[in-house]
């Protein structure tokens, strides 16, 4: 049981515990009736005196069998004495009651607010004469659980207060939220976190030691400057006691929280102070059972409100063994998240394009067994669960899993137009596998991916093929007239000699020497010539291979393709050799290089790193010992490495990097693109080799570079690893560490974007920022020197591999330039059917006089066409050949006509008087259809058109798909016989108009997109609650509503010119129109008027937040198919027609009512 005693009832006792006492002014001690300032007393290491710190003595807490017994205090607790109040009071300590645990809890203020900072050291003991330091707080009051306490003994403790010096940058507790001890600088754009980091000793007293992190980024810096045990270990020993379970002294964890952005701030901010979550770094796997316990000791250390929902968010080398055990921490009250709960939840997209096609979803792991066996085809859209190093191609990729940004699959992506996208919205990662199976459309952008409405035809599908075939620019290869060349003197130009990357390579030689290694180059003239050997057998090897390849067409039977690259593979690297004569020549030209380090033979095509084609990923670069070649033996151990039991000569390394010529995907891609095989070769890169254990970073650089006035402009991303972990071929879905980077004349700004997976949180790749910035540099002067070098280029876009080395030296390896669309290029689009629901609004954002879209006429022309539109299109080319008939190919239509609502179904086409135009737009790349019919008879004619304003050719590089919910639509109306309209009220009276009506015999509306399905926005409550209701105006005519309001997914602006050719133009922040709902008026007629119809009720808000607002109302009791007798006969006599409400706020209010008789006068009424 537990009970609160006094350490200091008397002060015989004090004496008696505590030894010799100083009585010096300070502190009035309860019971003991002594002032107490210093004392001595023996330090928690069991040697030595405490310095002169002020000192308070608390009760203690026991076990026992007794029931509780309240103890006294030194100082009893203020009345407010809460562990948040910031006001200065007495000292005081109190024990609580124990944890669940069994742990202590104790609670109290101490601390001078004229003093400078000060430290709280909260020390215990079991028998106040051995004390030792329980906890460092850095904030006063506070609530203390103390997790070193057991359930078995006394506990007494006592609090001291010492000036804070430069060495306490760490505390026991960390305040949830907005501890100082947080870094608030964010990890990630799209995942803005606070974050401190923390170490949790081990051993009979775990404690929690929470590091600023402001000051201290990484978990070593600190421990092994502050933390006693591991002062002055190696990197490499601190982890060993750190990051792996054998032996381990301590956990490493982080407490992750999100925080408010300009950018987010109602998204991931929204959860800013209510939840947090807790972290483990570890090599090694660690068990539920400790992470629990951990999870626990870290929870308690941190003062959080008690409603605050703390998570544990595994790392990534955690996370599937703790996914695997999620109902053991959910039994045990732990949940768990990913940082996809603060992500904002928005789609990341690796490579921008469209496609049209079957979705198909197959596991990571089967990706290439599907392809081979049929199950995926070329001409499909793969959904699946992760993204290995190499995908075949496929018309667009998603991924229910993060990908790498710089992989060589996004690179391809980005090269073919494919749309590369990670689903991150929960609701989308429900809804898209539901679709496998189905016919979808998929573009970046707005990420869009749509159900087909409809199978497509055979030639529907051949014209969205055609859309997408690429245009190829291929540099045929030729021959050098040598087999060799120095890399540092070649350019683009030499492409057709020795391939893209080696061409390309030649510019770093050229501005940036020191930073990239020394290269040469081998020409296609030896590829030509190693093909045209003699194979046993009398037939050459390039006859050979044309012999098992050149039958295969696009799109091939994948299996019968695999297995004959297999079988020209093997050709290669073992039925082929290079000549006596070759291999002279190539052991001649590589003996600059160093014989026992291994030289690096990488793969240069004429078919990647173009202007049109970067070939990134295709082919395989491979190592070879040059002693291996020079020793006269072929038997093992590498001479470079004695643990391959092999030779690993150069000459067996080119013959692999030329066999990667005939890679399935290389092959495949080749097939699809159309290209001739005479036309290409191999070409080889060869520079010393950079083994993985002198690799520190590496990573991907892309840029975009623009020639200004000044001089270059250059932005991009470096996207990088630590180690040699690659960010071109990742072996599984670690997230890359992104930093993005701008360089223009001398300045140069880098900015962290998003944190790498495979490091703690908080710590970086590289060395920041110096590393950073000085990468930046590096490949924005080689942006430059491109650019020098191609003096027609004013606009590119490079992609760069970088390394950093052992001890500290930055490596570019590689520049490419990536294919940037022609935007000058139009190219057609195709409409893809999708079924639409609209409604009405008055007008739209810019009344253009002369505009051949109808740009609205106000709210009494939005009344009298109010409707409700169902439209679905055709799936067809938006080509001048088929727009001759309507692109609807049905519609559904419900619109007023008097009291009863007039329904129109099925093809536009088939309606009264139907007829079909098209019209030019004024912009040149739409085109707008106009469907038109009629109604009525005589004086009640009236004459429709619907106009539809569609999207028909875009710039290259946008998705060529659109559908109805992309296009501007509009009615309008040609009337037989004049209709009234109103004179604009308030501030927007139009000069020269009778503030009476006007009459038109044409008017238009616009409609927009309903937000949601019409069932569910017109469904009528019959009895709404009071809550329900607004009240618009008081006094002798009151009017009230219910009506809903329904936001306006393209807001438009009132046109206020419904009679003349003026034209007035706003833009608003917010508009509605009205739903289903009720409208009462009162004051008016003997009885309330009640309407309830759709038709009868016309609501329009708009306005600019904390600038206007604008509300109109109309009342129409004619439209409505309930209006009484009786009540008709009131209106007649009154000579009513409808009632008009407007409201202006625009700092003052401004209230109207106007009538509009039935013999169209109008009249205000008074006092509204």
């Amino acid at each position: 049981m537990y009970q609160s005693l006094s350490a200091c009832p008397h002060a015989a006792d004090y004496r008696h515990f505590t030894g010799s006492v100083k009585e010096t002014s300070g502190l009035q001690a309860s019971g003991a009736e002594r002032k107490l300032d210093r004392m001595s007393a023996v330090s928690h290491s069991g040697a030595g005196r405490l310095p002169p710190w002020r000192v308070l003595l608390l009760t203690a807490w026991l076990w026992s069998g007794g029931g509780p017994a309240q103890g006294q205090v030194i100082a009893p607790p203020p009345a407010d004495s809460s562990p948040t109040r910031e006001t200065n009071s007495p000292p005081w300590l109190q024990a609580l009651p124990p944890e669940p645990h069994a742990w202590g809890k104790v609670r109290g203020d101490f601390h001078d607010s004229n003093a400078p900072p000060q430290v709280l050291t909260l020390q215990s003991s079991a028998d106040l004469i051995a004390w030792r330091e329980t906890a460092v707080l850095l904030h006063a009051p506070f609530e203390y659980v103390d997790t070193t306490a057991s359930r078995q003994g006394a506990r007494f403790y006592r609090l001291m207060l010492s000036p804070r010096t430069s060495t306490n940058d760490w505390a026991n507790q960390l305040v949830f939220p907005g501890d100082p001890l947080f870094n608030t600088s964010p990890c990630s754009a799209s995942q803005p976190l606070a974050w401190a980091k923390f170490a949790l000793l081990l051993g009979e007293t775990p404690r929690v030691y929470f590091q600023d992190s402001r000051a201290h980024l990484l978990h070593y810096d600190f421990a092994t400057r502050r933390l006693t045990p591991f002062l002055g270990l190696t990197p490499e020993q601190f982890n060993a006691v750190a990051l792996r379970t054998n032996g381990q002294q301590v956990v490493l964890g982080t407490v992750l929280c999100p925080q408010p952005t300009l950018a987010s701030p109602f998204t991931i901010g929204a959860a800013w102070g209510r939840e947090y979550a807790v972290q483990f770094s570890g090599e090694d796997l660690y068990s539920p059972e400790q992470i629990s316990g951990w999870f626990e000791r870290v929870k308690a250390a941190v003062a959080a409100p008690a409603e605050t929902l703390v998570f544990y968010l595994p790392t990534f080398e955690q996370a599937e063994h703790t996914r695997r055990r999620e109902a053991y921490f959910a039994a045990r009250g732990i949940p768990l998240a990913t940082l996809d709960r603060w992500s904002g939840q928005q789609t990341t997209v690796y490579a921008t394009g469209w496609a049209v096609g079957r979705l198909v979803f197959v596991p990571a792991m089967e990706i290439d067994a599907a392809y081979a066996d049929g199950r995926l085809r070329p001409d499909d859209i793969l959904l699946t669960d992760g993204v290995p190093a190499e995908v075949p191609f496929v018309a667009g990729l998603l991924s229910l899993t993060p990908a790498t940004p710089s992989s060589h699959v996004a690179i391809l992506a980005q090269n073919y137009g494919v749309p590369f996208l990670y689903l991150a919205d929960p609701a989308e990662r429900q809804r898209v596998p539901t679709l496998a199976g189905r016919d979808v459309a998929v573009r970046t952008g707005d990420n869009r991916v749509l159900a087909l409405d409809g199978a497509l035809d055979a030639m529907q599908r051949a014209q969205l093929a055609a859309l997408k075939t690429p245009s190829l620019q291929l540099a045929r290869k030729e021959r050098y007239g040598a087999y060799v060349a120095d890399g540092t003197g070649l350019t683009p130009a030499d492409l057709r000699f020795f391939g893209g990357k080696a061409a390309h390579f030649g510019l770093l030689r050229r501005v940036i020497p020191e930073f990239s290694p020394d290269a040469l180059a081998f020409s296609f003239d030896l590829w030509d010539d190693f093909l045209d050997q003699t194979l046993p057998g009398g037939q050459s090897l390039r006859v050979a291979i044309q012999t098992r390849l050149s039958g295969f067409r696009h799109p091939p039977d994948v299996t019968a393709v695999r297995a004959s690259l297999a079988a020209v593979r093997d050709l290669i690297t073992r039925a082929a050799r290079f000549s006596p004569a070759q291999q002279q020549a190539i052991l001649s030209s590589l003996a600059g290089f160093e014989p026992l380090r291994k030289t690096r033979f990488r793969s240069s095509t004429n078919l990647e790193d173009t202007e049109s084609f970067t070939g990134a990923g295709l082919y395989d670069s491979f190592s070879g010992c040059l002693a291996d070649d020079l020793d006269g033996e072929d038997y093992g151990p590498c001479r470079c490495d004695a643990t391959e039991p092999k030779e690993r000569g150069v000459l067996r390394a080119m013959q692999k990097v030329y066999a990667s010529f005939y890679n399935d995907n290389a092959f495949l891609e080749r097939l699809r693109l159309g290209v001739d095989e005479a036309q290409v070769g191999m070409g080889l890169l060869v520079h010393d080799s950079t083994p993985d254990e002198t690799e520190l970073a590496n990573g991907v650089a892309t840029l975009t570079a623009q020639l200004t006035p000044m001089g270059w402009s250059v932005r991009g991303s470096l996207v990088t690893q630590p180690g040699a972990a690659s960010v071109t071929n990742p072996n599984d879905n670690a997230t890359p560490e992104t930093v993005e980077f701008y360089r223009w004349l001398s300045l140069t700004n880098v900015a962290l974007k998003q944190s790498s997976a495979l490091l703690p949180w908080g710590a970086y790749a590289m060395t920041w920022p110096d590393d950073y910035q000085q990468l930046a540099g590096l490949v924005a002067t080689v942006a430059a020197g491109y650019g020098l070098e191609d003096t027609n280029k004013t606009l590119f876009e490079l992609a760069l591999e970088y390394k950093k080395l052992v001890p500290n030296r930055l490596y570019v390896k590689q520049v490419r330039e990536l294919p940037r669309p022609d935007a000058a290029e139009q190219r057609p689009v195709f409409l893809l059917s999708e079924p639409t629901e609209w409604l009405v609004a008055p007008g739209r954002d810019v009344l253009v006089v002369g505009d051949p879209m109808p740009g609205g006429s106000g709210l009494l022309a939005m009344h009298r066409l109010k409707s409700k539109w169902q439209l679905a299109t055709m799936n067809l080319l938006l080509h001048p050949t088929n727009l001759a008939a309507s692109v609807y190919r049905t519609g559904w239509v419900e619109f007023a006509d008097g009291p009863h609502p007039r329904v129109l179904a099925g093809p536009p086409a088939a309606w009264p008087e139907a007829a079909f135009a098209t019209n030019a737009s004024s912009d040149p790349s739409r085109i707008i259809t106009l469907d038109r019919w009629a109604a009525g008879e005589g004086a009640d004619r009236r004459e429709f058109t619907l106009f539809t304003e569609l999207t028909a050719t875009v710039p290259a590089g946008q998705s060529q798909w659109r559908t109805l919910g992309d296009a501007s639509l509009a009615v309008s109306v040609n009337y037989a016989a004049p209709v009234p309209m109103l004179q604009p009220a308030g501030l927007f009276l139009i000069p020269g108009l009778p503030e009476g009506p006007c009459f038109t015999t044409n008017e238009s509306v616009v409609l927009f997109r309903a937000p949601e399905p019409l069932t569910n926005l017109f469904g009528f409550r019959a009895d709404p609650s009071p809550s329900d209701w607004r009240t618009l105006t008081t006094g002798p005519v009151s009017i009230a509503t219910t009506l809903s309001w329904i936001a306006c997914s393209a807001p438009p602006a009132f046109s206020m010119d419904p009679c003349n050719p003026l034209s007035y133009t706003t833009s608003w922040q917010y508009a509605y129109v009205g739903g289903a709902g009720e409208s009462r008026v009162e004051g008016l007629l003997s009885q309330p008027l009640v309407l309830r119809s759709y038709p009868a009720q016309t609501l329009w808000v708009h306005g600019r937040t904390g600038h206007q607002h604008i509300e109109e109302l109309i009342l129409d009791p004619w439209l409505d198919p309930d209006l009484a007798d009786s009540v008709k006969a009131e209106l007649t006599a009154a000579n009513i027609r409808l009632l008009h409400y407007h409201s202006y706020q625009f700092g003052a209010s401004d209230q109207t009512v106007t009538v509009l008789g039935l013999d169209n006068t109008v009249r205000t009424l008074t006092n509204p």
